[in-house]
């Protein structure tokens, strides 16, 4: 299952971030060993991220740059903000620069397994159309898109969200060729 996530649209942006990546992976490679040794600093900042975390200026601020409604639990965007904040430089670069690696999406478009791939809408981060372009490439996808919705469904809409998730694996499990369909896109 894959979600919120895209690839490029076109040659041109795959281009760029083939080239980016390359850049990118480079820069970490001088970056990991400084940005492994800060971890025991980092870890001293902790009260002062909690406390930064905790303002609701500061969460709501944060929040309304991947979410394209606030949730009317607030403590959820407290807390998933307070976490984002906590996250350590050095796995969020990891991750980050993997995401764009040309591998990976070469490793998706081999996949044979039923995948369900869930966009929103209004994702500022990973746009639909980004998301389309990646479900294209892989070969036994059931792509959905929520309306109304941000890049973390899962906060936004989570009745939705979950709805869609039982329903593919209560389709694969109970009927594996179901995720076949020529529809299932």
């Amino acid at each position: 299952m894959l979600t919120s996530l895209g690839t490029a649209r076109n040659a041109l942006e795959r281009f760029a971030l083939t080239h980016a990546f390359h850049q990118m992976n480079l820069v970490l490679s001088l970056w990991r060993p400084w940005l492994a040794m800060s971890r025991p600093w980092l870890a001293l900042s902790r009260p002062t991220i909690d406390w930064l975390g905790a303002q609701p200026l500061v969460y709501r601020a944060i929040a309304a740059h991947v979410l394209h409604q606030l949730p009317v639990d607030e403590e959820m965007v407290r807390i998933g903000v307070r976490e984002f904040l906590s996250t350590d430089p050095l796995s969020a670069l990891e991750c980050a620069v993997g995401a764009g690696s040309p591998v990976f999406t070469a490793v998706l478009e081999t996949m044979a397994t039923p995948t369900l791939m869930v966009n929103a809408e209004a994702d500022a981060v990973m746009p639909p159309s980004g998301a389309r372009a990646l479900a294209a490439r892989i070969r036994n996808v059931r792509e959905v898109q929520l309306d109304d919705c941000g890049h973390l469904p899962m906060i936004e809409q989570p009745e939705a969200y979950q709805r869609v998730v039982r329903e593919f694996l209560t389709a694969t499990v109970l009927d594996p060729q179901s995720s076949k369909t020529p529809d299932a896109r």
